[in-house]
């Protein structure tokens, strides 16, 4: 259901679950899980009945979330699946998974629009 959130529409709704708070006693497990789900989204047109994610609106926002995500690896996160473009000329990102993210991290607080999650697990106080 968390991957389902994330990479519908390639997350470029505003409803995408792009943010993943999940209690640290589970966390590896369920990350483990929606970065392989990540890693096995087949990319295609609309056309394509195969096809699982498409690719992003236009180069502008391809750039972007590239941008992002590249922001985000320069301040640290780990990609467990993902981070970079699958083809520049089709237009496709690959489906990403970033953890080991700071809260001050930019692309935190930017919203991406793209098949992007950013997740760390949460201590229960």
């Amino acid at each position: 259901g968390a991957a389902a959130a994330i990479f519908s529409n390639s997350g470029q709704i505003c409803t995408a679950g792009s943010r993943l708070l999940i209690d640290a006693a589970v966390f590896e497990e369920v990350i483990a899980g929606v970065a392989d789900i990540a890693r096995t989204l087949k990319l295609g047109l609309g056309a394509d009945p195969q096809a699982q994610i498409g690719p992003l609106i236009s180069a502008r926002q391809r750039e972007r979330v590239a941008g992002l995500v590249r922001f985000s690896l320069d301040e640290g996160a780990v990609a467990l699946a993902g981070g970079y473009m699958f083809a520049e000329a089709c237009g496709f990102f690959r489906p990403t998974v970033l953890t080991r993210y700071g809260l001050e991290m930019r692309g935190l607080r930017e919203e991406g629009l793209g098949p992007v999650s950013w997740a760390w697990g949460i201590e229960e106080s």
